[in-house]
C-alpha cells in the first residue's frame, strides 16, 4: 500500500530522501570502490518516475450490485408517502464500479494535487489496482436515473482524476534533475569517507581502503504488458488485455515517429517493406504471442496479425496503406471489415503512409471521413497527434463492436 502525500513538494522531497538513505547504507569501502557512473545510472533508473496516463476511452462498467440503506423518514417524505413520522425507511439502489486502464507509476495517484475542485459529483471510492493496471471508481446510484449517473460519472472523473494527472509536468522536471541530485548526494557521501580516511592517516591509523571491485545493483526492468489473454468461462475465445492493446498502439506509433525522423528507413520502400519494419518492432516483445505478416484470415491476407501462442487465436490485426485520398480511405476500411475481420476480431489498426506535403490536411480528412463510414459507431478521442481512436461495428452485426485505431505517418518521397 502506498503512502498518501498531502502535497507534491512533500512527495518529491521524500523521493530524494529515500535516494539519500540508499546511498547512506553503502559502507565506506563500497563508496570508495564502486563504479561511480554506473551507480549514478542505477540511482537514476530506480528513483525516476513514469508519468501516469488514464485511458478514459477504454472505460469498463461492471455489472451493478444491489445495495440497501435504512434511514429515518423525514417529515416531508412521511407526508408525501403516508409514512409514520420518525419511522425507518429502506431505500434500494446499486453499487456500480467503473474502471479505466492506466500506465505509469501508481504511487503518483496517492499525491494530493496542488489545486482541486470542491463539491460536485464524486465517486464513493477510488481504488488503484496495480495487478491489473486499472483505476476503479465506485459509485452509488439510488434513483435509477441513467442520464444523471452518466453526468455524475463524467463530472467525478473530471473533478477527481483530472487534477491527479496534472502532476505529470512536475514528474518530467523531477526526472530531468534527478541525475544531478543523485551525483551530488553520492559525492557528499564520498567526501565524508575521504575526509574520514584523511583523519585516520593523520593520527597514524591505517584506513581499510584496499581497492576491490564492488558490483553495482540492478534495477528490475519495467515489465512490458503480458499478453494477458482473458480466458473467462463464459468467453472461451481469447481476447487481448487492454494494457497490451495500448502497448501495441504505442509501439507502432513510436516506430512510425522514429521512421519519420530517418528518411533512409522509408525512402523507395513500398507497403510491404514498410510493414516489415513495424513487424520487426513487435516481434519478440510479447512472450505468449506471435507476430506474422501476410496472414490468411477470413477472406484475405492481413498485413500484420498478432496471435495467442497457446491457441493460435487472433489478438490483433493491422493493415498498412499508402495514402491515396478520401475515396481510397473509405475503401481501405471496407477491405478491412468486409474481407479480413470475423466475429472474434475486436482490436484492429489502419496505418496510412502519407507521401505528399499536405500531412495536416490528411489528418483533417481522416477526422471528417471516418464518421461518415457505414460501419462507424463512435469516436473515442485522439490518442496521439496523428492517431485517432474509434469504435466501429462488424458488417454482419451492429452490436459486435470493434476498436479501430487509425494512424498516419509522414513519409515524403524527397
Amino acid at each position: 500500500m502506498h503512502k498518501t502525500y498531502d502535497s507534491r513538494s512533500e512527495f518529491f522531497e521524500d523521493r530524494i530522501r529515500q535516494m539519500a538513505q540508499e546511498i547512506a547504507r553503502l559502507s565506506k569501502s563500497e563508496v570508495l570502490n564502486i563504479n561511480e557512473d554506473e551507480y549514478i545510472d542505477y540511482l537514476e533508473n530506480k528513483f525516476s518516475l513514469t508519468p501516469i496516463k488514464v485511458y478514459r476511452d477504454m472505460e469498463e462498467i461492471r455489472e451493478p450490485r444491489k445495495i440497501q440503506r435504512e434511514m429515518q423518514c423525514d417529515p416531508y417524505t412521511a407526508a408525501m408517502y403516508g409514512y409514520r413520522q420518525n419511522s425507518r425507511v429502506v431505500y434500494e439502489g446499486y453499487e456500480i464500479k467503473v474502471s479505466y486502464p492506466f500506465e505509469g507509476d501508481a504511487v503518483l495517484f496517492f499525491v494530493r494535487p496542488n489545486t482541486f475542485t470542491i463539491g460536485g459529483a464524486s465517486a464513493k471510492q477510488i481504488h488503484v489496482d496495480e495487478s491489473t493496471g486499472r483505476l476503479i471508481l465506485t459509485y452509488e446510484c439510488w434513483d435509477n436515473d441513467s442520464e444523471q449517473f452518466n453526468r455524475d460519472k463524467v463530472n467525478a472523473f473530471n473533478n477527481e482524476i483530472g487534477p491527479l494527472l496534472t502532476i505529470n509536468p512536475e514528474v518530467e522536471r523531477f526526472n530531468s534533475n534527478l541525475r544531478s541530485r543523485a551525483s551530488a548526494e553520492f559525492q557528499k557521501r564520498k567526501n565524508q569517507c575521504l575526509s574520514e580516511n584523511a583523519f585516520f592517516r593523520a593520527i597514524n591509523v591505517s584506513p581499510n581502503d584496499v581497492p576491490y571491485k564492488v558490483p553495482v545493483p540492478t534495477v528490475k526492468k519495467k515489465q512490458v504488458p503480458h499478453p494477458g489473454v482473458k480466458r473467462q468461462e463464459y468467453k472461451p475465445y481469447p481476447s487481448m488485455d487492454d494494457r497490451m492493446y495500448v502497448d501495441i498502439l504505442q509501439t507502432l506509433y513510436r516506430a512510425g515517429q522514429a521512421m519519420e525522423r530517418k528518411p533512409s528507413t522509408y525512402i523507395n520502400k513500398d507497403e510491404e517493406a514498410l510493414r516489415d519494419l513495424f513487424i520487426f518492432r513487435l516481434e519478440d516483445r510479447y512472450d505468449s504471442a506471435t507476430v506474422t505478416g501476410e496472414t490468411f484470415n477470413f477472406g484475405g491476407k492481413t498485413d500484420i496479425c498478432l496471435k495467442d501462442s497457446a491457441t493460435n487465436a487472433n489478438l490483433f490485426i493491422a493493415e498498412c496503406k499508402i495514402w491515396h485520398g478520401p475515396k481510397a480511405f473509405g475503401e481501405a476500411i471496407d477491405q478491412l471489415f468486409d474481407r479480413y475481420l470475423t466475429v472474434r476480431d475486436s482490436k484492429v489498426t489502419l496505418m496510412f503512409f502519407v507521401a505528399g506535403n499536405e500531412f495536416n490536411s490528411v489528418l483533417e480528412t481522416i477526422k471528417q471521413e471516418a464518421p461518415k463510414h457505414k460501419y462507424f459507431a463512435s469516436y473515442k478521442g485522439k490518442r496521439e497527434q496523428s492517431s485517432f481512436s474509434y469504435m466501429f461495428h462488424l458488417p454482419t452485426d451492429l452490436e459486435q463492436k470493434v476498436f479501430l485505431e487509425i494512424m498516419a505517418f509522414h513519409f515524403p518521397k524527397a
